[in-house]
């Protein structure tokens, strides 16, 4: 079975911006994974110390786990490319 990783496809584009651009990373995070997500779905989740540790090159400006109500919870990573 085939399985996202946000790290094959997240330094692939830092080519696409230009000094001073930014990244705004959100992703489902592995500490309040979604209910009813199948096995090869929770493969997707992340942390953000897993974003930032594939990021060496970019400066790092916010990185959070934003927990919700229901019992989720979401990675959020901003990050900038060095001028």
């Amino acid at each position: 079975p085939s399985c996202f990783s946000p790290f094959k496809s997240v330094p692939l584009s830092l080519n696409a911006y230009t000094p001073g651009g930014t990244l705004l990373f959100v992703n489902h995070d592995k500490s309040g994974p979604p209910s009813g997500w199948s096995e090869e779905d929770l493969l997707s989740l992340t942390s953000p110390e897993e974003i930032v540790r594939e990021l060496p090159d970019l400066q790092i400006e916010h990185s959070a786990t934003l927990n919700h109500q229901d019992g989720s919870s979401n990675t959020i990573v901003r990050a900038t490319q060095r001028k």
